[in-house]
């Protein structure tokens, strides 16, 4: 497993699957940790229609590495 999945999403792709993901717009991480754990295969920070700030899409990104 590599730090962001990444080669585990392009491998979905590769094979011809449909990867599933949601839009983040609320600032609290815990919905992204959240969107991990229950198996999404891709989180997407929505920043230009949503009030993040730069700390907060660091805390994002933080909640999200820990899942699988």
């Amino acid at each position: 497993m590599s730090i962001n999945n990444v080669e585990k999403f392009l491998g979905k792709i590769h094979a011809g699957g449909v990867c599933f993901g949601m839009v983040i717009t609320l600032s609290d991480p815990t919905v992204s940790e959240v969107a991990g754990d229950i198996g999404f295969d891709f989180t997407w920070i929505d920043a230009e229609h949503a009030p993040h700030t730069i700390d907060g899409i660091k805390q994002h990104i933080m909640a999200v590495r820990g899942t699988d």
